[in-house]
């Protein structure tokens, strides 16, 4: 994303490493950064980390230059701005946007609150034995996606090879 402030200046840029069920690559923030302020287009640089989960920290040389935000923090935030727009009867196309982006941001958070909580509770109170499960557990969520296409005689759906086993989309072959 460029923003320009005048024409005789250089744009500045929001650099957002995004990470949905995914983890970062070895210097995958530091070789984003770098061949950014490479390319010597920009005036200022703002890298943005955008996660999940809230331990998910940028890792890297350049991981303090990385502003680190997640996407229920952006939900707080939005639902924030509709709640204020509301109270003014305030509704324009942009306001419909953000809710409908919110909306999104709800249903992938799977927002129930009270569980969301327990459960960043739970991991914080058993992250080594969570951890451990999930790295030496017998079925992975890429297994269990494989089972379902075998099962299901699903045709048109192929599972994506990925080295995340936490992660299982599905693709439309057709």
């Amino acid at each position: 994303m460029e923003c320009f402030t005048n024409s005789t200046e250089k744009p500045f840029a929001v650099l957002i490493e995004n990470k949905v069920y995914s983890t970062q690559g070895k210097k995958q923030l530091d070789d984003y950064l770098i061949h950014t302020e490479k390319e010597g287009k920009y005036d200022y640089i703002f890298p943005v980390y955008l996660t999940l989960d809230e331990s998910d920290e940028p890792k890297g040389s350049r991981c303090n230059d990385y502003f680190h935000i997640t996407y229920l923090e952006i939900e707080e935030i939005l639902e924030k701005i509709i709640t204020a727009r509301e109270n003014n009867s305030f509704i324009t196309p942009e306001i419909e946007f953000i809710q409908y982006y919110n909306e999104s941001l709800k249903e992938l958070l799977g927002m129930n609150i009270e569980a969301q909580e327990l459960a960043k509770e739970i991991y914080r109170n058993y992250r080594e034995v969570i951890d451990f499960i999930s790295a030496n557990g017998e079925t992975s969520i890429a297994e269990a996606g494989n089972n379902f296409i075998k099962q299901n005689n699903t045709e048109g759906l192929e599972a994506i090879k990925s080295g995340n086993s936490k992660f299982f989309p599905f693709i439309d072959s057709v």
